[in-house]
């Protein structure tokens, strides 16, 4: 991540944000809910795709 380190926290503390978000949003679903919208379907692809560029630029 390029930036300051103030700048890689306060994305990291972005981050971890949007993750809570998120599975606030799973865990508030129940059993027979209705299957995820087109909006919160956009939200975990950005959210996986984050994940996923984190995860090639530690390796």
């Amino acid at each position: 991540m390029p930036g300051t380190e103030k700048q890689k926290a306060q994305a990291a503390i972005d981050f971890i944000r949007e993750l809570e978000d998120a599975e606030y949003l799973l865990n508030s679903q129940t059993n027979d809910a209705k299957p995820i919208d087109t909006q919160d379907k956009a939200q975990f692809s950005k959210l996986i795709q984050s994940i996923r560029a984190l995860k090639l630029n530690a390796s």
